[in-house]
């Protein structure tokens, strides 16, 4: 009995030495085909090696950005997810998992995992952080969140990055095409490239420039969707509220369903006392199948100036859930829980306002 029982733990601890032997093994000549860049041999090496230590971490980091990197996106999707269970803090492990569901086409899980990845690691070198902030930015526009997506490609443009691609990113997102770059259908892709330059010109501060991008904008497209409403988000921001107001109007003569034209010709109105008017075009703004925290912002707004406080504050608070960096919507919503006594909570939205002010003066 005793000598069977030393006899099996012997073959026990033989394995183990076999098993580790094996893997040190499969693990350095992996590194070496990797250095060597014959990738499907380290990838079927990798493979072998993470069947002897399934919770080998630099091994499933590696199956994922040779995955990556040869198209393998589903395979690279499945290592990063087990990346991730073994090592939840590991930042570029999920956001290498959102970029592989973003080619598979799994979209809102990509967005969250690429900002979850962000918020961890502040995406890592700076060839990769581009990389996910451009990936950000599309996934924000497809899902209608078109200032926080404007946020993103406004640091780019202000670095100096010129690349078609970005063009296209930034041009879907002025023009509000809830869609990727890759979506846009060829009959649209000409109007989106010169709206995304026109805008990408706005962004860096080139007044000429800008000027003379809209001005082949409005000529090569006078009646494309959201090309009036794009200029005229240009014009008010310079001021020119008259030019800009009329533009909105035209912008909803030819298309009445653009809820950022009633949107914004709402606020123009609110802006200038004339609430009544403002009232239709915000309500209209606001009633959108997919919540839009802007026009949200906006409706909440003009509910102030009517005395609906209750409202007003459900409005600003539902807005500010869907986009708490817009310093606008804290300001309003310290004004309103002010007008019904709740200071607790306007000192919160005030101090939220001054920090994001704070923020965004140092870009």
């Amino acid at each position: 009995m005793r000598s069977t029982v030393v006899l099996t733990l012997c073959c026990v601890l033989s394995a183990a030495v076999v098993r580790a032997d094996t893997f040190e093994e499969l693990a350095t000549r992996a590194a070496a085909a990797l250095d060597a860049e014959k990738l499907p041999e380290a990838l079927d090496l990798y493979r072998q090696a993470l069947q002897v230590k399934p919770n080998w971490e630099e091994g499933w980091w590696f199956v994922g950005i040779i995955s990556y990197n040869t198209q393998q996106y589903a395979e690279g999707e499945r290592a990063y997810a087990k990346l991730v269970e073994i090592n939840p803090r590991s930042g570029p492990g999920w956001a290498f998992m959102g970029l592989c569901e973003f080619e598979t086409g799994a979209y809102e899980n990509s967005l969250q995992h690429i900002e979850r990845g962000l918020s961890l690691s502040g995406g890592g070198p700076q060839d990769a952080q581009q990389v996910l902030r451009f990936h950000e930015a599309m996934l924000l526009t497809r899902e209608r969140k078109w200032d926080p997506a404007r946020r993103v490609y406004r640091t780019f443009a202000q670095k100096g990055v010129q690349d078609p691609a970005l063009i296209a990113g930034i041009g879907v997102n002025a023009l509000e095409l809830p869609m990727l770059p890759s979506e846009v259908p060829p009959d649209r892709q000409e109007l989106v490239l010169t709206a995304g330059n026109a805008a990408l010109c706005w962004m860096t501060g080139d007044k000429a420039k800008t000027d003379a991008a809209f001005s082949v904008l409005l000529n090569r497209f006078p009646a494309g969707t959201g090309v009036h409403y794009l200029y005229a988000t240009y014009l008010l921001s310079s001021n020119q509220t008259e030019a800009g107001t009329a533009e909105l109007k035209r912008e909803l003569e030819l298309h009445p369903d653009n809820p950022s034209a009633d949107g914004t010709l709402a606020l123009v109105l609110a802006v200038a006392d004339k609430v009544s008017e403002a009232l239709p075009y915000a309500r209209k703004a606001a009633a959108t199948p997919q919540p839009d925290a802007r026009m949200l912002y906006v409706y909440g707004l003009v509910l102030d100036k009517t005395g609906d406080m209750q409202q007003a504050i459900d409005r600003l608070e539902a807005s500010e859930k869907l986009d708490a960096d817009n310093p606008d919507v804290h300001i309003v919503l310290a004004g309103a829980y002010s007008k019904v006594g709740r200071d607790g909570d306007a000192r919160r939205e005030r101090r939220a306002a001054i920090s994001l002010a704070r923020g965004n003066a140092h870009p």
